[in-house]
């Protein structure tokens, strides 16, 4: 039992600083926050608190805003050095240096689906710090991703959904998100004497027991480590298979996203984000893969202020690194391919005023 604690207090004290979504960051790939002319222009996983009033002080400088909304491609770099910087900062520079009025801030999270993204739109209209122009990241993935997670409901949880416009469809899933997570989140009232137990031994554990805290970083690597050594010594050409009926969920929710822009007076610019071709089998199914961007490409409404861009070739297979398997990383780019993305957005003509 004694060798058991002992070893449970090593594991725990290496993963102290665990969060498993960073399994998804390459061997060599950091997240990053930045600023520009010390104001903070990005921030990640539901929170926004700091680039809301970033875009405040853009606009009392008569700046127009951008806002890139997207998962950890827009805010990770593979290989990090010292004056490498993300997409958001380069677009910022690219501004200044045309003497361009529009300013650039970013909102992201690992993994993000567009119910979230929706999340984070409805915020900043909450705290009247609606963008001249919404830049969305659409990464496949992002189609293949229901689950939120407790910062984006909690940031939910602050609005009044009735007062949001939001469609029948959309406001009922939001309600059912807000009813689990209160379900799980739920008080010692209801509980058996035996959970009131296990709770207050628990609350003793953790109060008493430092490492103890750590409980759910070892639990949660537990988990995700056998799919990584399985994947690096046993997977080969697997596939990812998606599922239509996510995908046709997650495209409701970017509709709704885009209406709701439309009506504010907010341009949209969806992007097919880069994605290496490396000659070898593509890690999608790329029938679905396809389909899915043409109908994003459909989207596009220019009369209504409302544009596609792809831009899945903008950054070279040398630009990008590896994951935690060792293999090529298919989602996180170095530096070289943040100052491309940059170039690649601003360039494009109907961004200019």
């Amino acid at each position: 039992m004694v060798a058991g604690v002992l070893f449970y207090n090593l594991v725990a004290f290496r993963l102290r600083n665990f969060q498993p979504g960073d399994l998804g960051l390459g061997i060599a790939t950091t997240a990053h926050e930045v600023q520009w002319n010390s104001l903070p222009i990005n921030q990640t996983h539901g929170n926004f608190d700091l680039v809301v009033p970033t875009i405040q002080e853009f606009r009392k400088q008569g700046n127009r805003v951008a806002v890139l909304m997207g998962n950890s491609q827009l805010h990770s770099i593979n290989y990090y050095e010292e004056g490498h910087n993300l997409t958001v900062y380069y677009l910022n520079q690219l501004a200044v240096n045309s003497e361009s009025n529009l300013r650039f801030a970013q909102l992201t999270s690992p993994n993000i689906n567009f119910m979230e993204m929706l999340v984070y739109y409805l915020s900043l209209r909450h705290e009247r710090c609606k963008p001249d122009w919404l830049i969305i990241g659409a990464t496949y993935r992002s189609f293949q991703l229901t689950s939120m997670r407790q910062s984006f409901v909690s940031n939910l949880a602050q609005l009044n959904l009735r007062d949001c416009r939001l469609t029948a469809e959309v406001e009922s899933f939001y309600g059912e998100e807000l009813n689990r997570f209160g379900n799980v989140n739920q008080s010692k009232v209801g509980q058996t004497n035996q959970e009131q137990i296990e709770s207050g031994i628990n609350g003793y554990l953790a109060d008493h027991w430092n490492l103890y805290t750590y409980r759910g970083n070892v639990r949660s690597a537990i988990k995700v480590m056998p799919g990584l050594v399985y994947r690096k010594f046993f997977s080969k050409d697997n596939v990812f298979v998606g599922s239509e009926s996510v995908e046709l969920l997650n495209l409701t929710f970017l509709r709704e996203l885009i209406r709701l822009c439309t009506e504010d007076g907010v341009k949209v610019l969806i992007y097919r984000p880069p994605h290496p071709r490396t000659g070898e089998k593509f890690e999608y199914n790329l029938t679905a893969y396809e389909r899915c961007f043409a109908e994003l490409a459909r989207l596009e409404n220019k009369n209504k202020g409302i544009y596609f861009a792809d831009l899945e070739r903008v950054v070279s297979v040398d630009d990008w690194g590896l994951d935690a398997t060792g293999k090529l990383d298919i989602f996180h780019f170095r530096n070289r391919g943040h100052e491309l993305l940059a170039d690649s957005i601003f360039d494009l003509h109907f961004l200019k005023p």
